[in-house]
């Protein structure tokens, strides 16, 4: 969750940086509104984005790979604590502001409708004017003119105001402007955010004053019904209106030339900056590939991170939604199949282990339990070739082969005569083996990892070390 809003953030940064002292004073503003609303989407889905990655065995070495292993393992446990951390009081917080701008978005909204219904309205070509009763500044919202009723009445309200909000509406810019409001409502907390809103509600100026001009009005009688009809006041929310702030700003642009060629090598810089952005943020789905001359570094990557590894898998934390999903599919076919009629496919069953060994424990929990498959069958006895080895030479004639000796007492022998027992296994190397075999460990009644089951058998607590081996899958080792 941390991790994906930092990662998020920073790109939102540096897109944002990107405008404030590549782009803005730029006259391409209609790239810039594009640019504007693609960044911001873009940055939120670079974190979820995940590229593939491939490693050769012979290009890790087994100090390197330790390194790799504590930094996933770290992120894992710093990931599950932050998230601990975020239900316990953060979240209520984050839903908390969330309610209050989600109120906050419904009310506006409201507002600017029950304005619709309940005054009159003139339907015109291309907009529809509201005549409000209470004084206010001219705004619009799609394709409705919020307008004074006394100053249309008297006709104070100069024609290329009603050209400017009538752009906004032909640009669609109440589209844009409701997004954002829905991105701030979610993203309350993000003060990006908000200033990514006020730059694109001033771009929308932009636009709108560049089409007004076009249109043939004079540029200083245009200037002057901005500053008569511009307010200190906030413009409704939703809505675009003559805004006082904005004033100097868009004066300033207007008396720049637009040159003929607005796409200034400035403008090309992004692809380089998004591409970094993407690499640098976006997720690794790192596959090894097995090299020949490997063997160290295969024995290496058997344990790493309390997660069974093998040549061939991917390293990354857990399976991936569609893994899991095609295990779940599986896991459920064999689960479903009677014992007594059950079919086996060798490549599904095989690829229903290497699933299983890329979850993580709380992935196990919630899939599919691990079918119990029946035991293979035993492979058919080969018939005994002749022996290649020359038979001994024949005794001489007339002389008979030597008997072997027979023994004293050889009831007595025969029956206290017992193979010795082999010596008990050694505990660590008893465990590590059964990690290698995908095994799942529990101590007093919980599952843990391979890495603390190694723990607690190398500090010598442990008093029995029980293995339930059940068909194909994964053994159960129980630790007390």
């Amino acid at each position: 969750m941390w991790e994906y809003l930092f990662k998020s953030t920073a790109c939102l940064l540096a897109f944002y940086l990107f405008f404030q002292y590549i782009l803005e004073q730029q006259q391409c503003h209609t790239f810039k509104r594009f640019y504007l609303l693609g960044t911001l989407v873009f940055s939120l889905l670079i974190p979820l984005l995940t590229l593939p990655e491939i490693v050769s065995l012979s290009e890790i070495t087994p100090t390197g790979l330790g390194q790799v292993t504590v930094y996933a393992s770290e992120a894992n446990v710093e990931s599950e604590s932050g998230y601990l951390q975020l239900t316990q009081w953060k979240m209520p917080l984050y839903l908390a502001g969330f309610l209050i701008f989600l109120f906050l978005f419904i009310y506006n909204l409201f507002r600017l409708l029950q304005n619709i219904w309940l005054h009159p309205k003139e339907v015109q070509k291309n907009h529809t004017k509201v005549l409000l009763s209470e004084p206010l500044i001219p705004h619009s919202f799609f394709r409705y003119i919020f307008l004074d009723r006394n100053e249309v009445r008297e006709n104070k309200i100069p024609d290329e105001v009603i050209l400017h909000e009538e752009q906004h509406i032909l640009q669609y810019h109440s589209i844009d402007i409701l997004v954002l409001e829905l991105f701030k409502t979610i993203l309350w907390f993000n003060p990006l955010l908000w200033l990514y809103l006020r730059k694109i509600r001033l771009n929308h100026e932009f636009l709108a004053d560049r089409a007004v001009i076009q249109k043939g009005t004079p540029v200083g009688r245009y200037q002057q019904s901005l500053l008569h009809f511009s307010s200190p006041k906030n413009q409704p929310a939703f809505a675009h209106a003559i805004n006082y702030s904005s004033i100097k700003k868009r004066m300033e642009i207007m008396k720049t030339t637009k040159t003929k060629k607005p796409y200034s090598w400035r403008t090309f810089l992004l692809l380089p900056l998004s591409l970094l952005l993407l690499y640098s943020f976006s997720g690794r789905n790192t596959r090894i590939e097995q090299t020949a001359g490997t063997d160290e570094l295969k024995s290496a990557l058997e344990i790493t991170s309390g997660h069974q590894v093998k040549p061939g898998n991917t390293l990354q934390d857990g399976a991936s939604k569609a893994q899991i999903q095609e295990y779940n599919k599986l896991a459920r076919k064999y689960n479903e199949m009677p014992e007594d009629e059950m079919v086996i496919d060798k490549r599904e069953v095989e690829r229903m282990y290497e699933l299983y060994n890329i979850m993580s424990q709380p992935q196990r929990k919630k899939a599919e339990p691990f079918p119990t498959l029946p035991p293979p069958p035993p492979a058919p006895e080969r018939a005994l070739k002749p022996s290649r080895t020359p038979a001994p030479p024949a005794p001489p004639a007339g002389i008979a082969p030597p008997r072997p000796p027979k023994p004293e007492h050889p009831d007595v022998e025969s029956k206290h005569r017992r193979t010795p027992p082999p010596p008990p296994p050694n505990p660590v190397e008893h465990i590590k083996e059964l990690i290698e075999a995908g095994a799942v460990f529990y101590y007093q009644g919980e599952e843990i990892s391979d890495k603390a089951a190694l723990k607690l058998v190398q500090s010598d607590k442990l008093q029995s070390i029980k293995v339930d081996q059940k068909g194909l899958g994964a053994p159960k080792v129980v630790l007390e």
